[in-house]
């Protein structure tokens, strides 16, 4: 499949710039959304799910945000306060 990254600067809400990585696949379940971020937790079986765990605490302890964004796909934003 295919993986997007975007880039976006100056967003007009914050004073912060984004970044967003969005895959082509079938998205996750409602189940998925609620656990993926919050960990261990993963669609590929045991031993994995930390991945994402690990990244959203680096970042919330550098005061930027990651997020997972519905939609087509899986979408996670990172979200970097302009300093």
């Amino acid at each position: 499949g295919a993986v997007t990254l975007t880039v976006e600067s100056a967003l007009p809400e914050e004073e912060a710039a984004r970044l967003g990585v969005r895959d082509d696949g079938p998205g996750l379940s409602a189940e998925a959304r609620t656990q993926v971020l919050r960990g261990p937790f993963s669609t590929k079986g045991t031993g994995r799910g930390t991945g994402l765990v690990t990244a959203r605490g680096l970042c919330k302890g550098r005061g930027w945000r990651l997020e997972l964004e519905e939609g087509d796909g899986t979408c996670y934003r990172v979200t970097l306060p302009a300093t």
